[in-house]
Formats: structure tokens, sequence, C-alpha cells
């Protein structure tokens, strides 16, 4: 029984606004039954839902892309989650791309083509222009419902 998520997280180094591309992909589309997803804005303690969905076996979810005002310090996490509590043969490729005049992809990691890192622990990568911190790998509890048996 699955008990954690894992997810992807982007550490604004500036306030304004910030255009925000998802993307998650059921990877293996010979088995499991797809993943549960969700966007989050964390600030200051405080989760916001930004945007959520399931992707069916060997399926794709890009919802439009958001504008989204962000502060310093402000976290925007993808999270991939078990779906309906089953997380067997479930392999997927997120993406989390902000956009803006501070947003920038990582130089290795997510959407980087190195795949993800061990959730086991977390994994901080710089973005492009040094900002330390910028990007991580992280985990936590699931919010996925199991259904009764």
């Amino acid at each position: 029984m699955p008990r954690e998520f894992v997810a992807v997280a982007w550490k604004s180094p500036v306030a304004g606004d910030v255009r925000v591309a998802v993307r998650v992909t059921h990877a293996h589309p010979a088995c499991g039954n797809g993943v549960a997803w969700r966007l989050e804005q964390r600030r200051a303690g405080l989760a916001s839902v930004l945007g959520a969905g399931t992707v069916d076996l060997g399926k794709e979810a890009k919802p439009p892309v958001k504008v989204v005002k962000v502060e310093k310090g402000d976290v925007l996490v993808l999270a991939v989650d078990a779906r309906d509590g089953n997380h067997v043969c479930d392999p997927d490729r997120d993406r989390l791309h902000p956009h803006g005049d501070h947003a920038t992809r990582p130089r290795l990691g997510p959407g980087g083509g190195r795949g993800r890192q061990c959730p086991r622990r977390q994994h901080r990568t710089p973005d492009r222009h040094g900002n330390e911190g910028t990007w991580s790998f992280v985990r936590g509890a699931s919010k996925v419902e199991v259904p009764p048996r």
C-alpha cells in the first residue's frame, strides 16, 4: 500500500508572475492503472491546489498553462501519487516548467534529461542562473484515498 507521493518542486527566487506548464505522462502503457497528480503553490506553510487530475494507462495530462503570482520563496510542487491507492507498474514522466523573467529550467533534473532522481532524499538543483535550491525532488504523505475492498 503506497503511503507517499513523489514530486518535483520549484522554489521561486523572486516575486512576480510566472506562466506554469505541466505535463504528466504514464510511461508504461502495458500495465498499471495510471497515476494521480496535483499542482500546488506553497507559501508560509499553506498549500493551494492549482490543478489536479488523473492520467490513464499510457496517457498524458497536459493542462492549460496557468499564470501564477509568486512571492520570493513560494514553492510550486508537481506531485504524482498512486491512483486509487495502487502504485503497481506505474512509472511516470513529469515536467514542471515555470516561465517568466526569473523562472528558469534547471541545469539537471526535472525535465532536464535525467528523469527523477532518488525520491528517498531531497535532491536540490540550482537553475541555470545559479540560484541555489531552486529545484528539488521531494516526497510526502499520500493524499490518495484508497477504495474499500
